[in-house]
């Protein structure tokens, strides 16, 4: 998976809700955006609202190149704890 993912008519749709587990197999969160680049049909970044009860809804903002693979989940090349450090943009809703 890299930032020249390419996609055609609805693929991006199809993966808005997918589970997003971390290069551990940790279930993190599911997909809540994707940001396109329209000129160029890639995708630019990824949207996860996490697991988690807060009263401050906090998501993250991921780019393809911290992804490995796209199946019935989207699989990080990551791990949890890189994930609450600034390896990802945080930012809330």
């Amino acid at each position: 998976f890299s930032n020249e993912f390419k996609f055609e008519g609805n693929a991006s749709l199809s993966l808005v809700g997918k589970k997003v587990l971390d290069d551990n197999a940790n279930e993190i969160g599911k997909i809540q955006d994707i940001d396109i680049n329209l000129k160029e049909n890639t995708i630019s970044e990824i949207t996860i609202n996490p697991n988690e009860l807060s009263l401050r809804k906090v998501n993250f903002k991921i780019t393809p190149e911290m992804v490995s693979e796209v199946g019935d989940y989207l699989l990080l090349n990551i791990s949890k704890s890189e994930i609450s450090k600034d390896n990802l943009k945080k930012f809330r809703m």
